[in-house]
């Protein structure tokens, strides 16, 4: 998988100035910068993934089905219900 190195130090840049700008700590910054720049490709590949369709957006999809009725509203008692 080839990772974008600029796309890990922009990470690493953020994590360190999230964690209060410490000193010593690049390595590490560096090693969670690529684990974050690893996962987001591979979200990235499995959207692209040939012969699967993309999820629709939420707004979009249908709603769940609901177990039950809901109870009435009654205008003229708003809390209680």
């Amino acid at each position: 998988m080839n990772i974008d190195e600029r796309r890990v130090r922009e990470l690493a840049h953020q994590i360190w100035e999230s964690e209060g700008r410490p000193e010593g700590q690049a390595e590490r910054h560096w090693r969670m910068a690529r684990s974050l720049a690893e996962a987001e490709q591979e979200q990235i590949a499995q959207r692209e993934a040939p012969g699967e369709a993309p999820e629709k957006p939420a707004l979009l999809q249908k709603p769940p089905r609901r177990k039950g009725k809901l109870p009435a509203a009654d205008p003229e008692r708003p809390d209680e219900g």
